[in-house]
């Protein structure tokens, strides 16, 4: 300070550099999402997403370190089931997403339509598919099944549905801290 009370300030010049580099750096990851962003959500409205979905729900599920926010885009694909307790023998859909493999083939987003689809499982593949969503849930390590065969008992039909399917499980919270296995089936 000098005797009139101003203060003055010479800016250091690597300063000023380093705060550019940084500046730069941050405005480039701002673009990138942006355009990622704008990408994908052309491709959701113009139905042309196709094989991009794993990648796309992978890096959301990265980027949102497990939480369940932002994901409005990407919801009506994948259902979503209560983390079960190690005691549990049946699992328990929250959310069934209208475009998610188990609405195409059961015709609603009930969730309770898909709990008692799992109710007519045996009780070695009930409890198979509990501990499966256990362990996404406990360890926070993502799952991905090998081929899954199941049969739809459907009333208004004469054969049940026959499905062959792959289910990505992805642990998941709330953001107050609820724990959820997120499900995304797709045909094997």
């Amino acid at each position: 300070m000098r005797r009139d009370d101003t203060l003055s300030l010479t800016p250091d010049p690597n300063y000023q550099l380093e705060v550019n580099k940084q500046a730069s750096r941050v405005l480039s990851d701002v673009m990138r999402v942006a355009r990622q962003k704008l990408y994908f959500a052309d491709e959701f409205t113009k139905g042309t997403l196709g094989d991009s979905f794993v990648p796309l729900l992978l890096r959301w599920w990265h980027q949102q370190g497990g939480v369940l926010i932002g994901h409005e885009q990407l919801q009506e694909h994948f259902d979503i089931i209560r983390s079960p307790a190690i005691a549990d023998r049946m699992v328990e859909p929250f959310e069934v997403g209208g475009k998610s493999l188990a609405a195409r083939k059961l015709g609603t987003t009930s969730p309770d339509a898909l709990r008692k689809l799992v109710e007519t499982f045996d009780d070695a593949a009930r409890l198979a598919l509990v501990q499966s969503y256990y362990e996404v849930s406990t360890t926070g390590e993502t799952a991905l099944s090998s081929p899954i065969g199941v049969s739809i008992p459907l009333p208004e039909k004469v054969a049940p549905i026959e499905v062959e399917y792959f289910r990505l499980q992805l642990p998941v919270a709330s953001p107050r801290g609820d724990k959820f296995v997120l499900s995304y089936c797709f045909p094997a």
